[in-house]
């Protein structure tokens, strides 16, 4: 069990627990949670997590868990964006992990990074993931900074992966 206390997204605390939070105006928000390991006790895909999300895109508030990341993935993620903040040329633009149900891409605006996460399939918000169309449909949440709110996302991330290290998949067959 977790105590958490949200106040302003400045004086936001939790106690034994991190949020990963993007936020972009008092209402669009997103926040990323891995919360377990798909298959806690092994198999051959020991390293999949289950990543809850919360968000708000102005339209909708919602919430979903699913297996969206490989550990390794996250970390990736990571470093993704602490590139992006720390303009490393040699950093692509876009961030795809295996599971297409949430999506990254970034443009740069003089000073300032805009960062677009794309959610889809699991993640969606619902009332769209019941319609019929809903593989085609895609939810974008865009937040800007100049750098300090992705760094802080990325630490925060960093802190919640910490239970989850990587763990080395057997090839014997038990």
């Amino acid at each position: 069990m977790s105590l958490v206390l949200r106040l302003n997204r400045s004086e936001s605390k939790q106690i034994g627990v991190y949020m990963a939070h993007l936020k972009n105006t008092s209402v669009i928000y997103l926040e990323i949670k891995p919360i377990a390991y798909e298959f806690p006790d092994g198999c051959s895909s020991l390293n999949w997590l289950q990543i809850q999300i919360e968000a708000n895109d102005g339209n909708y508030k919602w919430q979903a868990v699913e297996p969206a990341f490989e550990n390794f993935e996250l970390t990736d993620l990571i470093e993704w964006i602490r590139q992006l903040v720390n303009k490393n040329p040699i950093v692509k633009t876009t961030f795809y992990p295996t599971e297409p149900c949430m999506e990254f891409a970034a443009s740069f605006d003089s000073e300032r990074i805009i960062l677009k996460v794309s959610l889809g399939y699991e993640f969606l918000p619902p009332e769209l993931r019941e319609t019929k169309e809903r593989y085609k449909q895609r939810v974008t949440l865009s937040f800007e900074d100049e750098g300090d709110l992705f760094l802080q996302f990325a630490s925060d991330l960093e802190k919640e992966l910490e239970p989850f290290p990587f763990r080395n998949e057997s090839d014997d067959e038990e």
